[in-house]
């Protein structure tokens, strides 16, 4: 994988109006996905190279990824793995956190304040079939030949300068916990399929 844009390469899908938005902005994660859906094993196959800078004042020797299809209730019974993280040295060892959606990533060094962490992180995912009831909000689903597949890849969790934000996801609303981000992404599919 290559190493994703500056937030300049974002102006070209921007309004206009709105590109000035981009100069006060605060240096916030970029991701760049790619990954492979087949519709007919209901599984995605992916990889998520993440760029972020610390912007506290304390170094952190962690970081959290979030696996928001695991967090079941409203996601229904998703199921996402991550296979396998990597920073510019090699590979590093994640471990689960405190519930299924929740993985811990060592860093081999501190991650120091003003400096970019950058991750390399390959995944997979399996999407369940939404016709078995339950509480599934739709929102990581196949249904009738439609694949829904809201928050597809692992994200960040949230530091706010004391500690990661790891909650408990909620059953309601809005489930999901994360920073304002910029993305690029990839999506490949059968010929057959259409992505929106």
């Amino acid at each position: 994988p290559s190493s994703p844009s500056g937030a300049e390469a974002h102006v070209i899908a921007m309004a206009s109006g709105w590109v000035e938005d981009l100069d006060r902005l605060p240096p916030v994660p970029r991701y760049q996905v790619s990954l492979a859906y087949d519709p007919h094993a209901r599984r995605v196959e992916g990889w998520v190279r993440l760029v972020a800078t610390n912007r506290w004042s304390r170094s952190l020797d962690e970081a959290y990824l979030r696996l928001y299809p695991n967090g079941r209730g409203i996601f229904g019974r998703g199921q996402m793995e991550v296979l396998s993280v990597s920073d510019a040295v090699g590979e590093l060892l994640p471990q689960p956190g405190d519930d299924a959606s929740i993985v811990r990533v060592p860093l081999r060094q501190s991650w120091a304040p003003g400096r970019e962490m950058v991750l390399t992180i390959q995944y997979t995912a399996l999407v369940p079939n939404g016709t078995g009831g339950g509480s599934s909000y739709g929102l990581f689903q196949e249904i009738n030949g439609v694949s829904v597949l809201s928050d597809a890849f692992p994200m960040l969790a949230i530091y706010d300068g004391a500690r990661w934000r790891v909650d408990r996801m909620v059953d309601w609303g809005d489930p999901v916990f994360a920073e304002i981000a910029l993305f690029e992404a990839e999506i490949t599919t059968p010929a057959f399929f259409g992505v929106i």
